[in-house]
C-alpha cells in the first residue's frame, strides 16, 4: 500500500581510484588527524563516517568542532548545498579526544575540519577524498581479524569491498548502515553491542538490508543479541559432522535447531540444514549453521563459490524491499543520496499557499469605522472647532492613518510568520512496529537573518538539499549548520522569501498495517488492514503497469482490492504513479 508516496529504485556502479589524504599541517599546539570513510574509502551517495582525533599540547580549548563536506562538482559550481556539522568540545591541556560524525558525499571532493573558539579558527585541516566506491560493500563484524576476506575474491566483476568493523565503528543509525549491501556477523558476541546498535541492525534488515550470520559451535555467541524474529532458525545446540560433502572433506561443527516456518533451507547435509534463508521485512537474513572461520571451511577450496551464492542470494536475489537499499535494482548503477532527492523537490517545498481572505465581519468593521471617522466624526469635530475648512487636510490624514494602521496590524499578525513546507515519506513494513522516514523541509522567511529549526525528539541524520539553480554567487545560499548534540538546524543569513531547506532521515514509530495478496489468472486480489489509530485519506496498490486506488482507510479498518494486472514496458514513458495522480 502506498499513501501518496512513490518508491524509487537506485543502483550502484563501481568507481576506482586511490585515496589520498591531503592535509595542511598547521603550526598550532592543537593537532587534528582526520580519516574519512571506511578505512579511507568513501561510498558515494551514502552517509560517510568522518573520524577526528584531536591532540592538545597547548592551553585548554573550549569551543566547537566543525566538519563540512564539499559536494560541488568543481570551482564552486552546482550543486549548492553544504552542511556544517558542529559538535561542542572541551579539551584540557595535554588531553586527546576522539570524535566521529557523518556527512554525505555524492562526488569526490574534500572534507574540511575546523576547531572554532570564540569565533576564531584555532586549528583546521582539509582532507581530499579520491578513493571513492559505488559497488557492493560488505561489512564484517568478527573477533577474527581476517574473517571472510574471501568475500572480496568471490568472482571477477562481482567482488564486493570488504570492510572489517570494530564494535565502535558499527553505527547505531540504520540509514548509516545502508551503505553496506551486506553485513556479516561471525564469531562475535552480539550481546556486547549497545541496545541502539542492535536496534539499528534490525532496522537495517527490515528496510532492505542483507545480513549473513555464521554460527557453528559458538552459535549462542552470534545470536545472543539478535531478536528471534529476524533469525531463520531457532538454535538449540550443536553437533559435529564427521564429513559433509556439501562443505568439503573435513569435520564440521554445526548448530542445530528448528527452521522457522517462512524460512528456506537451500543447502543441507541430509536432514541437517547448512544454509538457511529468510525474508525479513524488505531484507534478507542468511544463516550458516557452521562457523565461516573454522579451519575446515577456510581450508576448503569451495568456500569462495559458496560465499558467492550466499552473496548473490542476499543482494541481487532480494526483490522484496521497496525501501532505499532494498530492491535488486539498487545493486546496479549509482545510488542517490537524500540530498539529491531533496533537490528534486525544491519546487514543491517552495510552494506558497493561497492566501485566505479575512472574515467578512472584520472587513465590514474596518470599513464602518473608516466611514464613521471620515464622515460624521470628522464633520462634528471640525464643526465644534469651527474649522470645517480643514476637512481637505483631515480626510487624507485619516486615510493615511487608517492605511498605516491596517498595514501595521497585518504585519503584526501575519507579516512575521515563517512559512515551513514539509514532505514526509514513511516506509512501512508489515509486522514491524518501526518505520523508515525521509523528511524534506522548505523554509521561507519574511525578513533577513539567521533562523534556527528544531527537529524534536528522535535520532535523525540531517542533510542539506542540493540546488542546481539560484544565487550561485551567494556563499550562504544552500548553507546550513547542524548541532550534532541537539540536532538543531541553523540556516544562516537567509534572504526574505527565498527558499532554503534541508532533509533528514531516521527510524520512527510506524503505523501497523497488514496485507494479504493473491495473484491468479492475471488478477491481483487482497486486503489491507489498518491496525493503527491513524486515518489515511488515500491509498493505492501498484503492480506492474496497473493500479487500484483504495480510498480512505480509517483506524482498525480494512479495504479489499481486485484488478487485472497489465504488463508492459514503461521505459521512456511516464511512471505509473503519474498516471494515478496526474495533478499531484
Amino acid at each position: 500500500m502506498a499513501v501518496r508516496a512513490g518508491a524509487a529504485c537506485f543502483a550502484a556502479v563501481l568507481g576506482a581510484g586511490s585515496t589520498a589524504l591531503v592535509s595542511e599541517a598547521a603550526a598550532t599546539p592543537l593537532q587534528i588527524t582526520v580519516q574519512v570513510g571506511y578505512h579511507n574509502t568513501v561510498k558515494l551517495g551514502q552517509w560517510v563516517p568522518v573520524t577526528v582525533d584531536l591532540t592538545n599540547s597547548g592551553p585548554a580549548v573550549d569551543g566547537t568542532l566543525e566538519v563540512q563536506a564539499n559536494n560541488s562538482t568543481g570551482n564552486g559550481g552546482p550543486p549548492l548545498g553544504a552542511a556544517t556539522y558542529q559538535t561542542p568540545i572541551s579539551l584540557a591541556s595535554g588531553a586527546t579526544k576522539h570524535v566521529r560524525t557523518y556527512v554525505t558525499q555524492d562526488v569526490p571532493g574534500t572534507v574540511a575540519v575546523r576547531v572554532v573558539q570564540d569565533g576564531h579558527v584555532v586549528a583546521s585541516q582539509e582532507t581530499s577524498v579520491s578513493n571513492t566506491y559505488s559497488g557492493l560493500m560488505a561489512g564484517v563484524i568478527s573477533d577474527q581479524p581476517s574473517a571472510l576476506d574471501s568475500l572480496a575474491i568471490v568472482r571477477a566483476g562481482l567482488s564486493p569491498l570488504v570492510v572489517h568493523l570494530t564494535p565502535a565503528e558499527l553505527s547505531d543509525s540504520a540509514p548509516v548502515l545502508r551503505a553496506f549491501d551486506l553485513l556479516v556477523i561471525d564469531d562475535f558476541a552480539t550481546d556486547t553491542l549497545t541496545g541502539a546498535q542492535r536496534n539499528a541492525l534490525t532496522d537495517y534488515v527490515m528496510q532492505g538490508g542483507a545480513l549473513l550470520l555464521g554460527t557453528g559451535g559458538s552459535w549462542h555467541k552470534t545470536v545472543a543479541g539478535l531478536p528471534a524474529a529476524v533469525l531463520p532458525m531457532q538454535l538449540m545446540g550443536s553437533m559435529v559432522l564427521a564429513s559433509a560433502s556439501a562443505l568439503g572433506p573435513g569435520r564440521v561443527e554445526v548448530a542445530t535447531g528448528v527452521v522457522t516456518a517462512d524460512s528456506t533451507v537451500w543447502l543441507a547435509e541430509g536432514s541437517t540444514p547448512l544454509l538457511v534463508e529468510s525474508s525479513v521485512g524488505g531484507g534478507v537474513v542468511e544463516m550458516a549453521t557452521f562457523d565461516w572461520t573454522q579451519g575446515s571451511i577456510t581450508a576448503w577450496s569451495g568456500t569462495a563459490s559458496l560465499l558467492r551464492q550466499a552473496l548473490v542470494r542476499a543482494t541481487y536475489g532480494n526483490s522484496n524491499g521497496n525501501s532505499p537499499g532494498g530492491p535488486v535494482m539498487t545493486k546496479f548503477g549509482s545510488s542517490t543520496s537524500i540530498a539529491n532527492k531533496g533537490g528534486a523537490l525544491t519546487n514543491v517545498l517552495g510552494n506558497l499557499p493561497s492566501l485566505g481572505l479575512p472574515a467578512w465581519w472584520l472587513i465590514g468593521t474596518l470599513v464602518l469605522v473608516y466611514v464613521l471617522l471620515v464622515g460624521p466624526v470628522n464633520y462634528f469635530v471640525l464643526r465644534a472647532l469651527n474649522r470645517r475648512a480643514l476637512a481637505w487636510i483631515t480626510v487624507p490624514a485619516i486615510a493615511l492613518v487608517g492605511s498605516a494602521g491596517a498595514y501595521g496590524a497585518s504585519v503584526a499578525t501575519k507579516g512575521t510568520a515563517v512559512l515551513a513546507n514539509e514532505i514526509s515519506i514513511v516506509h512501512v513494513q508489515q509486522g514491524w512496529e518501526r518505520a523508515y522516514q525521509e523528511e524534506y523541509t522548505g523554509i521561507l522567511t519574511p525578513s533577513r537573518g539567521d533562523y534556527e529549526v528544531g527537529l524534536g525528539a528522535g535520532h535523525r541524520m540531517v542533510s542539506p538539499i542540493y540546488y542546481y539553480s539560484g544565487s550561485m554567487n551567494d556563499p550562504s545560499f544552500g548553507a546550513m549548520r547542524v548541532n550534532t548534540t541537539t540536532q538543531a538546524v541553523t540556516l544562516p543569513r537567509m534572504s526574505a522569501f527565498t527558499l532554503r531547506g534541508f532533509a533528514n532521515e531516521g527510524i520512527v514509530a510506524g503505523p501497523q498495517l497488514t496485507g494479504t495478496t493473491r495473484f491468479d489468472a492475471g488478477k491481483l486480489t487482497g486486503t489491507v488492514r489498518n491496525l493503527s489509530t491513524l486515518h489515511f485519506t488515500d491509498g493505492i496498490v501498484f503492480s506492474a503497469n496497473s493500479f487500484q486506488k483504495l480510498g480512505e482507510l480509517g483506524p482498525n479498518g480494512s479495504v479489499s482490492f481486485s484488478y487485472q494486472v497489465v504488463g508492459g514496458n514503461t521505459l521512456g514513458g511516464q511512471p505509473i504513479f503519474v498516471t494515478a495522480y496526474p495533478n499531484a
